[in-house]
């Protein structure tokens, strides 16, 4: 069963969806389950129980025109597995979505010609996240202690003064290796490696990126993370392949 959400203000939009959507799985012989929602509140409140697999999203929500991207924003860090899928009537807005780790951009219009493309994307998704969590724990050396994390747990290292911040998702810790030991450690630890090199004191997890600017990177604990001059293409490389993929 794919549980898929949606999230749209227009009723009418909604049902051309739904429609869609449901006539492709009866086509392909999909077991779907579709719920729909016109307010963000109501979405996050309620679909807890639903864990969904995949969100669509429309961007212009009433009079605030990036609802959607900031629904999106907060499905990444509520049920990271979920895919999160952009429909809009406004072209305008394809380069925001790259704000929120996303699978698809399409116009609504569109949506029947390329369902089956969507479909396929989130296919995609899910065959490397299932290979990403048969991945081993690292294991690093803070002081006297042995730690071990999973790659997604890692959100990057800061290196300052003689020694090196590791920040993860349960918490910081001291390490002694410079950030290019780091970097080769990672590369060993973790084949398809998401971490990236972006300043000769950052080495980031770039899944775990939440919007690139013009020179850093915002993570998802709020840290702004510079990206210089010397790492810029690599970077910029890394975030779109990063969220090509959700």
């Amino acid at each position: 069963m794919m549980n898929i959400v949606i999230l749209d203000d227009d009723p009418i939009a909604i049902e051309d969806c739904r429609k869609i959507l449901t006539e492709y799985a009866a086509e392909n012989d999909m077991d779907l389950s579709v719920t729909a929602y016109q307010k963000e509140d109501q979405l996050l409140d309620q679909a807890e129980d639903i864990q969904p697999d995949v969100a669509i999203l429309d961007i212009r929500m009433g009079e605030e025109s990036h609802d959607g991207i900031q629904t999106g924003t907060l499905i990444n860090k509520r049920w990271p597995a979920c895919c999160v899928i952009y429909l809009t009537d406004y072209i305008t807005y394809a380069s925001d979505v790259y704000r929120t780790k996303h699978s698809y951009f399409v116009l609504k219009d569109q949506l029947s010609d390329r369902v089956g493309e969507l479909f396929g994307l989130v296919q995609k998704y899910k065959e490397e996240l299932l290979q990403k969590q048969t991945v081993s724990k690292g294991i690093f050396t803070s002081g006297r202690k042995k730690i071990s994390f999973y790659p997604g747990e890692i959100l990057y290292f800061e290196r300052s003064l003689r020694t090196t911040k590791m920040v993860t998702s349960s918490g910081d810790y001291t390490l002694q290796e410079k950030i290019g030991e780091l970097e080769e450690q990672v590369r060993d630890m973790f084949p398809g490696s998401t971490f990236c090199r972006c300043h000769n004191s950052y080495l980031i997890n770039i899944e775990a990126v939440t919007a690139m600017h013009s020179s850093s990177f915002t993570m998802q604990d709020g840290a702004a993370i510079p990206i210089s001059r010397k790492y810029m293409q690599q970077a910029r490389e890394a975030f779109m392949t990063g969220i090509s993929t959700c």
